[in-house]
């Protein structure tokens, strides 16, 4: 599945998913292969696909985060926010990754949630997680933090928080090299 992913290959993916079908149908209570082919359909936004196998695997390990997480991001996708969004707290509780704080500032953002507050700080706990583990891993930050820094300026700015505003889009005029805005409202 990792080499798969990272390599971007549809051929080796779908031989992935078949091993994970197969181990399945042998054990259908085998948590990796249920969790794994639920991430592997996540990565490829096959969301519908992707919710089956990661039920599954929280029926036999609840309250994993991973499984959490990639139930939430499916959730999203299918336009089920409050759904979605109970995952990624859930997630959150369990776990706290930059990622998930990232994508709840998304889903705090929506229309049907817009609850700017819990944007910006959700946006504010992705930026503060992706810095440390960037340091601490010697990595680059992941692909998002670019635009979650300058949403949690946004909704900084949106509930009255001028100084955390201005501090976050200070951050994101100085990234290397310059961010795109995609402002989203």
């Amino acid at each position: 599945e990792s080499i798969a992913l990272s390599k971007k290959d549809m051929a080796m993916q779908d031989a992935a998913i078949r091993a994970y079908q197969d181990a399945i149908k042998l054990d259908p209570k085998m948590f990796s292969s249920q969790l794994g082919l639920g991430r592997l359909y996540v990565t490829r936004k096959e969301m519908e696909k992707a919710v089956i196998p990661l039920l599954e695997a929280n029926k036999i390990k609840a309250n994993d985060p991973e499984v959490s997480f990639n139930l939430g991001a499916a959730y999203i996708r299918l336009g089920q926010k409050q759904v979605a969004l109970q995952w990624l707290l859930q997630a959150a509780r369990q776990e706290q990754t930059a990622e998930t704080y990232s994508l709840l500032g998304d889903i705090y953002s929506m229309e049907g949630i817009d609850d700017g507050r819990a944007a910006a700080s959700a946006y504010g706990k992705a930026v503060h997680a992706a810095n440390q583990d960037a340091k601490k891993n010697n990595t680059p930050l992941p692909p998002w933090y670019g635009e979650s820094l300058y949403q949690w300026g946004r909704r900084s700015l949106d509930t009255g928080d001028e100084a955390t505003a201005k501090k976050a889009w200070e951050q994101w005029l100085g990234m290397s090299p310059p961010p795109q805005a995609t402002a989203r409202r």
